[in-house]
């Protein structure tokens, strides 16, 4: 096994480095040994489909984010398949789900937020081509899979349980994985309920479930007017950024205004773990929140949905999920018109089970008059069939429903650990103190800013109001730097050291110094504030400054600054969650 190598040709070396990688290559050599029956049965377990939960069970208790393989050189390089499987393979298969399974708080992927992080940072309200986009988006997030990742629309081979139509289709089917830019931005039936980047070209139909998108290079995007209402800017500040090579990039997770991972579902698969949510409605979702924030004994159900969805969604007896059915009608004694399919069943693949249906002569033909978002089947078949069909029940006899299961409804929380979640309710509810908190923390920011900038004001009206009395000399050029300086301290104006005290007065920035290892600490390098420069925010102000209407400017800002504060002091979290809601409410 030459995993190195493997390693070492996904980067395409320049020739120089491959001579000297090939110069050495003993050194890089990687046999397997085997030890033990121990390794076949590891090799077994990481392997076999029918194996899922021993797989899940070896990563909750083998998973060690420092492991890694030792090999010695003098024995020559060799490496057990025990040491290849737990120190080499669970780092492949814990990313894995870190990749394929959704977070329950913002409801996002990593592709998915890295893409959202991007826009946010480029400000993306004009059009882009989705291509350029990817290519902003893989320089600005780490993006290490290259910019083609994030554009290719693939297809692959993957079971979905409980999707599938009911149309003696084989469990096992072709799955199209979509470009997270383009599923962003989807909008036709069975994609997204909110969609948070604006789809312009052909971003795919229910023709083909998205399948039929167009290139990236020939479609456009940019922000849609509700991203930012359900995840406001001003948050941005209180979420914890990642690092890649000390760059900043986006956060360990968003958290949104409504859990976006109820709204818009989310499926997956990844080792050990899969996932399937179903989408809800929107409104259902924003009613139960603002039922908690009201401390309501009760709070509405959070029905499933879909938007532009005509058929019928109804709750299956024995509580394992919901039931969509399409919608058909009697047209003429000899015919039936399908104007609805169910939900994840798409036309195209429609289309194939009447033409089943035709080949066993349950009906004699079909013609199509669909729309890229709308189904229109007219089905000819004899009166009698049709007769025999109406009695069962049209919709059962064509096949027209879908299973939305909710026994697999897996996420990570905000500390990345793997939760089976049994209801759409029970992840409102984990959402639901992550994002109140964050509310706490607003608050507090939001008083220290504002408290901040009305002391500044304060200070710059009484500064330019000593000069323009004559009590501060500027012009005569006698004093130092420093004397000037310990002339506004006499006078009670406040020093910049002190008003950074004032705007690192909140919670969030407390909780930051108490968890994060000062560097300029740790290595006694800090350079003190020199007291001369405590007051270049005054100093350095314009001579343009110094006259009267800028104090009565100056001071009507900080008034206006002082009743700002008073007001956020009176409002609780929970108001400033109410307030978003309303804003957001429109829009959905």
């Amino acid at each position: 096994m030459l995993t190195p190598l493997f390693h070492f040709l996904l980067y395409r070396p320049s020739a120089a480095e491959a001579k000297q990688y090939f110069s050495a290559f003993k050194n890089h050599f990687r046999p397997f040994h085997w030890k033990s029956e121990i390794d076949g049965e590891l090799l077994d377990m990481v392997f076999d489909k029918k194996r899922a939960a021993d797989r899940r069970d070896w990563i909750l208790n083998e998973y060690d984010e420092k492991a890694d393989v030792v090999v010695d050189p003098a024995t020559g390089n060799f490496v057990s398949y025990e040491d290849f499987v737990n120190k080499e393979m669970i780092h492949f298969s814990h990313a894995d789900n870190i990749r394929s399974i959704p977070n329950a708080i913002d409801g996002l992927k990593p592709s998915q937020r890295k893409v959202l992080y991007a826009c946010f940072k480029r400000k993306l309200k004009s059009e882009v081509k989705v291509a350029q986009l990817t290519g902003y988006c893989a320089e600005h997030t780490a993006y290490h899979h290259g910019e083609a990742s994030l554009q290719a629309t693939s297809k692959c081979w993957a079971i979905i349980e409980g999707v599938r139509c009911h149309m003696s289709l084989p469990l096992i089917s072709f799955v199209f994985t979509i470009s997270p830019v383009i599923g962003m931005a989807q909008d036709f039936v069975g994609s997204n309920n909110v969609n948070l980047l604006v789809p312009s070209g052909q971003f795919g139909t229910r023709l083909a479930g998205g399948a039929d998108a167009a290139s990236p290079r020939y479609i456009f995007t940019h922000l849609s007017r509700v991203a930012r209402y359900l995840f406001p800017e001003v948050d941005d500040l209180l979420l914890t950024h990642r690092e890649d090579d000390g760059n900043v990039i986006e956060p360990e997770f968003y958290c949104p205004v409504i859990p976006l991972l109820l709204v818009n579902g989310s499926q997956g698969i990844g080792t050990g773990w899969s996932t399937f949510i179903p989408p809800h409605n929107p409104q259902d979702v924003l009613n139960y929140i603002r039922a908690k924030l009201d401390g309501a004994e009760e709070a509405p159900p959070i029905r499933p949905f879909a938007r532009g969805f005509s058929g019928k969604i109804e709750a299956i007896g024995d509580g394992t999920g919901y039931r969509t059915h399409g919608r058909a009608s009697k047209a003429t004694n000899k015919s039936v018109i399908i104007d609805e399919l169910p939900l994840r069943c798409w036309t195209n693949a429609y289309k194939e089970q009447l033409l089943k249906m035709r080949d066993r002569g349950d009906i004699s033909t079909f013609v199509e008059n669909h729309t890229t978002s709308k189904v229109s089947f007219t089905v000819q078949l004899k009166a009698a069939k049709l007769t025999r069909m109406t009695r069962s029940g049209l919709a059962k006899a064509f096949k027209l429903e879908t299973n939305l299961r909710t026994t697999n409804m897996h996420a990570f929380d905000e500390n990345y650990q793997m939760i089976k979640f049994e209801t759409a309710e029970s992840i409102a509810d984990a959402f639901f103190p992550i994002r109140l908190a964050l509310y706490h923390d607003r608050k507090s920011l939001l008083e220290s800013e504002i408290n901040h900038d009305a002391t500044v004001l304060r200070n710059k009206a009484q500064f330019i109001q000593a000069v323009t009395t004559g009590e501060i000399d500027l012009m005569s050029g006698r004093k130092t730097k420093e004397e000037m300086a310990s002339t506004l301290q006499d006078m009670g104006l406040t020093k910049s050291t002190d008003l950074k005290v004032i705007k690192d007065n909140n919670a969030l920035a407390k909780r930051r110094q108490a968890t994060e290892i000062d560097i300029k600490d740790a290595a006694s390098t800090d350079v003190p504030v020199l007291f001369s420069s405590e007051y270049d925010y005054l100093l350095n102000m314009p001579l343009s400054s110094l006259t009267v209407e800028k104090i009565d400017d100056l001071q009507r800002e900080a008034s206006k600054k002082e009743v700002d504060l008073k007001q956020v002091q009176v409002t609780t979290p929970e108001d400033l969650w109410r307030h978003d809601l309303d804003k957001l409410k429109p829009l959905l």
